[in-house]
């Protein structure tokens, strides 16, 4: 994958997924220690994912109602005519019908049987080889259906539902190990999931990680990490179809300290930070300062005292690149950064927490 054109590291990129992940919000999911092992990031995935599923089918399994289309005798559910006639199957005394049934065959065993054997391609010792072969097989037995991580990730919205603990574990760990976008020996180039398709999906990558990463490694009893807040405009008066037109604000991430009380908006964007100007060599791109302003001067004035001081964060991925400037307009620090996706995990990280230290001792 690449920025700017210049190679993003896979290990940054792991990171960059693993904190975009609720496994790395949740306590009693993440392990100890990952990211001085994050080069190992299929590996652990797949020796915290075994065990689990282990787990899983030593009970029953659920079944769902899922619909379904067979040729029968008798009608059952709701006949198909046009394939019943095609098909010419009422001179053999058949129809086809379509019925819903009890099936084993449902998205979320058909996203496990895809985790397991995309863990199966990447295991690193015959033992486990051997374990994810036999668990294949006993999801096959139950006829489930057999799909690429990229089919596979593409139930993952009607899964928003499941809440049992053993199930969204599963669930999680089988997300991100799919999302790495490891080639299965199966799998044609262009069905391998890509973790990064096009800039849109690096930049919903890059926010949700950023986000995972505060959530993960700021203190909850100092900080509370929000997002996509949605903020109103001060409007006084407006005409009958403003309402419809009007843009809405919807802050990526915010950033809220405790002692002493401070709020910081960070928006993430993708498209350069610096543009030509026409007498400078490069100047900042003037709506991402205008965006910032808005945000930050439109919710003064409602009673809200962390309103009223609160510092703006442009972040901005880059690969070899630095830019962390600042200003101070009307009592708000707005400050625009950018983060080396190329520099090491370290530093990486330590870019990121001096947003949070800076901003938190700021006095205008």
């Amino acid at each position: 994958m690449s920025s700017n054109n210049l190679a993003i590291p896979i290990r940054n990129l792991w990171w960059l997924l693993w904190y975009a992940s609720e496994l790395a919000v949740e306590p009693d999911y993440a392990p100890h220690g990952i990211e001085s092992a994050i080069d190992r990031l299929p590996q652990v995935l797949i020796e915290l994912f075994l065990p689990e599923l282990e787990r899983k089918l030593h009970r029953p399994l659920a079944v769902e109602h899922l619909p379904q289309q067979a040729v029968v005798a008798q009608v059952r559910g709701r006949i198909q005519v046009l394939p019943t006639l095609v098909q010419q199957r009422l001179l053999r005394g058949q129809v086809v019908c379509q019925f819903s049934a009890l099936d084993y065959d449902t998205a979320f065993h058909r996203l496990l049987l895809a985790a397991v054997q995309q863990a199966g391609a990447w295991a690193s010792d015959r033992t486990q080889q051997g374990q994810c072969r036999r668990l294949t097989q006993q999801l096959q037995r139950f006829g489930v259906t057999t799909l690429t991580p990229k089919q596979a990730l593409a139930h993952l919205p009607r899964l928003s539902g499941i809440r049992e603990p053993i199930d969204r574990r599963l669930l999680l760990i089988a997300e991100l190990l799919l999302r790495l976008g490891l080639p299965h020996p199966n799998d044609s180039c262009s069905e391998i999931s890509q973790p990064i398709q096009d800039a849109t999906s690096l930049r919903r990558l890059f926010e949700k990680a950023i986000a995972g990463f505060y959530r993960a490694v700021l203190d909850p009893q100092q900080w509370k990490v929000k997002t996509g807040q949605h903020w109103h405009w001060p409007v006084e008066a407006q005409s009958s179809g403003m309402a419809s037109i009007l843009p809405r604000m919807k802050t990526d991430i915010v950033l809220e300290h405790t002692f002493p009380p401070h709020r910081i908006v960070i928006d993430t964007k993708l498209t350069a930070l610096l543009k030509p100007g026409w007498y400078r060599e490069r100047t900042l791109h003037s709506p991402y300062l205008y965006q910032l302003y808005a945000y930050l001067r439109t919710q003064e004035g409602r009673g809200d005292l962390l309103a009223e001081t609160a510092t703006g964060v442009l972040l901005h991925p880059v690969v070899a690149e630095n830019v962390d400037e600042w200003l101070v307009l009307h009592g708000h620090c707005l400050r625009f950064k950018t983060v080396d996706l190329g520099q090491s995990l370290t530093e990486m990280r330590a870019q990121l927490l001096s947003i949070c230290q800076i901003a938190c001792h700021f006095n205008p």
